[in-house]
């Protein structure tokens, strides 16, 4: 929850300092048609910049949050953060660069399929018995046979091609 109020604060900030750029640039216009142009340049110079900046600085924040949590060093965090604002990167770019660096930090290759060794067969002979009762159960007169030699177990299994009614 707390998190989710954070970025509720931080979109409301940044709401309310775009709502303060378009006033401020309302007040530029205003002192350049009453000819106060020592006003305007102090504002248009001066307030305007410094607006832009702390806005920046709250779209980078909420923007780029996300991306940041995946990163569980609060040191690494902060470097990364000084990479995104000195390289003026945006969210993909900053997602991209962060899956660089965890994909370089992964040392153990991602999990594929299990394999499994199971010596004795009789699980999977089960599970055939199981599947052909179903399809009994279903309505279909499968049936199987078993022949035990000294190699292999061979099994045959019958399903007929149309149902017996």
């Amino acid at each position: 929850k707390s998190r989710w109020e954070a970025e509720k604060n931080s979109v409301d900030e940044v709401k309310r300092l775009k709502s303060e750029i378009e006033k401020l640039h309302g007040e530029i216009e205003n002192a350049q048609l009453r000819y106060e142009y020592e006003k305007a340049a102090k504002l248009k110079y001066s307030d305007l910049p410094a607006l832009e900046q702390k806005l920046q600085e709250a779209e980078l924040t909420e923007r780029h949050a996300r991306a940041l949590l995946r990163l569980t060093d609060e040191q690494e965090q902060l470097r990364v953060i000084g990479h995104i604002v000195k390289g003026q990167m945006n969210v993909a770019q900053t997602e991209e660069y962060i899956e660089r660096l965890l994909q370089q930090r992964q040392t153990v290759p991602p999990k594929g399929r299990t394999t499994y060794i199971i010596k004795d067969v009789r699980l999977f002979l089960n599970s055939i018995s199981r599947g052909l009762d179903m399809m009994r159960q279903a309505g279909v007169e499968a049936d199987w046979g078993r022949k035990d030699t000294d190699e292999a177990i061979l099994l045959t299994i019958r399903i007929p091609k149309k149902a017996e009614i």
